[in-house]
């Protein structure tokens, strides 16, 4: 380290949190009090490796906004906050209401409303043959797998 650069535990100021887990392991992140709790979740998720965007940063009971200052949210020295990670988002299956009394698709590919293809050489190969034409474009071939397969 040069004689140029300071420390975290250096800076004039600088505030130790203690950020608890539920799962019980504590970090020990150095803050000043004029950080924003962002700067707090994102010094968090380096030590943890868990992304910033699933960190919850809780207090007393209640959420601590990214936006506040260390010092709003009522952090000092030694202060303890919990963590929890949220829960990833869920994906819904939206189901098409004209698909009502039709037969289910008979493939993957049928069911996706795209062309099938064996394999990729199969593919790249179909490809090859339809551009050697003149003219010929991507959206063409695509164009005229799906209707070969009606």
């Amino acid at each position: 380290m040069s004689d140029g650069e300071v420390q975290e535990e250096d800076l004039p100021g600088s505030i130790s949190v203690l950020v608890k887990s539920l799962k019980g392991a504590t970090y020990t992140i150095k803050v000043l009090p004029s950080d924003l709790v962002a700067v707090l979740k994102n010094k968090l998720s380096k030590q943890t490796a868990i992304s910033i965007d699933q960190i919850r940063l809780i207090l007393k009971g209640k959420a601590v906004a990214d936006t506040s200052t260390i010092e709003e949210a009522k952090l000092s020295d030694q202060s303890k906050i919990h963590f929890t990670i949220k829960p990833a988002a869920k994906t819904t299956v939206p189901m098409p209401s004209e698909s009502i009394g039709k037969s289910k698709p008979s493939t993957k590919a049928e069911a996706n409303n795209r062309p099938e293809v064996k394999t990729e050489a199969q593919f790249w190969a179909q490809l090859e043959d339809y551009l050697k034409g003149s003219n010929r474009t991507v959206e063409g071939f695509v164009q005229n797998l799906l209707a070969a397969k009606k």
